[in-house]
């Protein structure tokens, strides 16, 4: 219900252009991504907003590795370390969590790491941690 308050405060679109588009876009989904769009053109310009959308699309709903990943050199340290050092994790007991939860996955394996996993040297690889966070060890 505020997605339409949104794009009259937040985007330059004129109120006839937002009514013409909730009538032909009546998924919450594909609205917000445009409101999105909108605000993100408005702000870094429309080439950025399409960057941006398109890396949401491939990353998110896709479940793609982000072309834009942090790095981080093993160094022969455990995982845990590594995560802590490069400020994916804020503590042992939030990693901890997430990997009781199936939340640490190598993606090139598909791999979900056990909670013993962590105290182990990483295979190098791109990592997810939980929803949105990756990390590349090299």
């Amino acid at each position: 219900s505020v997605v339409p308050s949104a794009f009259e405060l937040l985007t330059d679109l004129d109120a006839e252009a937002v009514l013409v588009f909730f009538t032909a876009t009546p998924h919450p989904k594909d609205q917000k991504m445009k409101l999105a769009f909108e605000i993100t053109k408005g702000i870094f310009g429309e080439k950025a907003a399409a960057q941006a959308q398109t890396a949401f699309v491939h990353t998110f709903q896709k479940g793609e590795i982000p072309e834009q990943v942090k790095k981080a050199p093993i160094d022969n340290q455990s995982l845990d370390a590594l995560l802590l050092a490069a400020g994916i994790v804020a503590s042992i007991t939030e990693l901890r969590r997430l990997t009781d939860a199936g939340a640490v996955v190598h993606l090139e394996t598909e791999e979900k790491l056990a909670t013993a996993d962590i105290k182990k040297v990483p295979t190098p690889g791109t990592y997810r941690i939980g929803k949105n966070r990756f990390i590349k060890l090299v």
